[in-house]
């Protein structure tokens, strides 16, 4: 093992002035260290030294090893027997070893405390390559290799290191999270590129930016909610509002200065960013949100401001445990919002959007929708939106016995739009897609006669009623399609129920004679039938939410202790490592089965110790008890080297 000696400013002794003296006091002065040089006679290299100012001369005879050693006055930290005497040479290092020295002798490495390697050396940059004394010339061979392989992007990655480990040690408390982010300075290809073009400046700047950056993760956060939904934005502006690549949207709102964490939800009836941000710089992340928002959707008809619900911290949290729950969506207890939650969430960490906090967010929010529906009957009977489709046709149709139907998709909503035609008494059900094999299997539920989306129009004309719900960001229905098909005969009036986000029928098809257009707006009134009746349900869940919130925060808060609480055991298991390193090198001999034991004691001993400190800051964190913590960060902050 290799070791490198801080010798600055102690004491050194080199007993030679001859050239060995001299070359082992030009190690020990660039190492710091105070140099005295004793012999009886010196050369003229050492004496050019002493007239410098940078050593210290004695001339002295050596008669014997103990009495020169003892008139060492003060006692030197190190010395070094560099005469041509071997027989001296070893004298000196025993006696000056009794004394209390550490030892170099330069004659014979196996007398000396330690080997002194050959040194690669670049500006700063040291490499020590040690043959164990066996060829001190191969040695300084290698070294000289090894120089040459050390870059200038080396130096100044060097240089980028120790400036960020001092920035660091004073404003970030948690020692892994140092050395991680030391590790992503060290790969990270931005700094990589600048380095190499020897532009350390802006190499630094960018630094800069990343340490603030995550210092300001260390600091209290904020959740926002940023809502577009059915309550305030009719179904066009919520197509507009829709995000076309979830993806790259996900890109921008990382690159947006502030923000941490963020998370996309887009059902038929609404558009939800979710981000934590830093306290501090949360109204210029709403404002950015809302803004790039505006750009996607390239400030369309309709856009305002005011469009836009925005939710806060406590009240972001119960916006999103309401809408797990069923109580948000427009039609009260939907079933499809909890599983569109969950989709949000996997698409979320596909981008590695989601950090700890949403993940806790996200997990709790789950759950919560799931106990709503295990705990209330919010969710029995009609209230997907495909079932309330049908009660809309329904109604403006008179009844649907004996009427034939078009039905175009086969996603969940359809199949919930399909499953609840399945009991009204149709006469003939058509069901149209891309793919014929999946709309045969799809139809058979229902007895259904599946076609592909380019026959669709030869029915139409034949047809009492159209339903289409799919993702398709296009038109599968167009004005000029539908006027086209009902053209030469007299034809049915046509109903056409459109459940898409965004909508799959062109709005110039209400135009066609005989042809009525409903679309989403158009389930506001049953709707709201509804919540009537499902009030007491509603109340219910209400309660469950409350208390789901409550855990949650209280969930946040605890977590927040963590990483302290992770400084703390890593300190104390720093301590307890070197500890017991220290005692089994006082006690040799030890069996594996009690170096077992001193550790499994020492483990037991120091975990037994803090489990109560760390239970009690995480008590204090669910009761927002910021003294207590303040004082355990007072106390355990630890600013030793990552």
């Amino acid at each position: 093992m290799i070791v490198d000696l801080n010798l600055v400013g102690k004491r050194a002794a080199v007993v030679g002035g001859g050239a060995q003296g001299y070359r082992k006091s030009l190690n020990l002065l660039e190492a710091g260290a105070e140099v005295l040089i004793l012999s009886k006679t010196f050369c003229k290299s050492i004496l050019r030294l002493a007239e410098a100012g940078k050593v210290r001369l004695e001339k002295t005879r050596i008669d014997e090893a103990p009495s020169f050693v003892k008139r060492l006055n003060p006692r030197p930290y190190l010395l070094v027997a560099a005469t041509d005497d071997k027989d001296l040479n070893a004298h000196l290092a025993k006696h000056a070893r009794a004394s209390g020295c550490m030892v170099y002798v330069v004659d014979d490495p196996s007398l000396s405390d330690f080997t002194q390697p050959a040194i690669a050396n670049v500006e700063g940059i040291k490499i020590a390559v040690s043959t164990e004394g066996r060829s001190p010339i191969m040695a300084k061979t290698l070294s000289l290799r090894l120089e040459k392989l050390i870059k200038r992007e080396d130096v100044l990655q060097v240089r980028l290191q120790q400036y960020a480990r001092t920035f660091l040690r004073q404003h970030v408390v948690d020692r892994g999270g140092r050395k991680k982010f030391l590790y992503t300075l060290l790969k990270n290809p931005k700094i990589k590129a600048l380095l190499r073009k020897d532009r350390f400046n802006e190499a630094k700047e960018l630094t800069e930016e990343m340490l603030q950056t995550l210092v300001e993760r260390q600091q209290p956060y904020s959740i926002i909610d940023v809502a577009a939904t059915y309550r305030k934005c009719p179904v066009r502006v919520l197509q507009d509002l829709r995000f076309k690549d979830p993806a790259s949207t996900y890109r921008e709102l990382l690159n947006m200065k502030g923000v941490r964490e963020c998370c996309i939800i887009q059902t038929c009836n609404r558009v939800e960013v979710t981000v934590v941000s830093g306290l501090a710089s949360r109204s210029k992340v709403e404002e950015q949100v809302i803004e790039n928002w505006r750009r996607n959707s390239g400030n369309g008809e309709g856009w305002s401001k005011d469009l836009f619900e925005i939710y806060r911290d406590k009240d972001a949290l119960l916006h999103l445990l309401r809408l797990s729950s069923g109580l948000e969506s427009m039609v009260i207890g939907e079933e499809q919002i909890l599983g569109q939650v969950k989709d949000a969430f996997d698409e979320a960490q596909k981008s590695n959007a989601i950090g700890l906090t949403l993940t806790s967010i996200m997990a709790c929010i789950i759950k919560a929708g799931v106990e709503v529906r295990k705990a209330t009957a919010i969710s029995k009977g009609s209230v997907s939106l495909g079932s309330v489709g049908v009660k809309f046709v329904e109604f403006s149709l008179g009844g649907l016995e004996g009427k034939r139907a078009l039905l175009v998709g086969a996603g969940e909503i359809m199949k919930s739009v399909r499953d609840a035609l399945g009991a009204k008494g149709l006469s003939e059900i058509y069901v149209a897609g891309r793919n014929l094999e999946k709309m045969k299997a799809f139809a058979e539920a229902v007895g259904g006669v599946a076609i592909t989306l380019s026959e669709a129009p030869r029915v139409l004309g034949s047809v009492d009623l159209v339903v289409v719900a799919t993702s398709a960001p296009n038109l599968l229905l167009t004005e000029k399609e539908v006027r086209e098909a009902r053209q030469g005969g007299a034809c049915k009036p046509l109903l056409i129920l459109d459940l898409s986000n965004p909508a799959n029928v062109e709005d110039g098809v209400a135009a066609v004679e005989g042809v009525r257009l409903a679309n989403l707006d158009s389930l506001r009134q049953i709707a709201e039938e509804n919540l009537a009746n499902r009030r007491k349900e509603a109340e219910k869940a209400e309660e469950i939410v409350e208390t789901e919130l409550q855990k949650l925060l209280k969930t946040l808060r605890r977590r927040s202790v963590e990483p302290l609480i992770s400084n703390i055991f890593n300190s104390a298991e720093d301590l307890r490592r070197r500890e017991v390193g220290k005692a089994l090198r006082r006690m040799k001999g030890l069996s594996d089965q009690n170096v077992d034991v001193l550790n499994n004691l020492t483990i037991s001993v120091v975990e037994g110790i803090l489990s109560r400190p760390a239970a009690q800051l995480r008590i204090a964190a669910m009761n927002s008890d910021r003294e207590i913590i303040e004082v355990a960060e007072k106390i355990f902050s630890d600013r030793g080297a990552p």
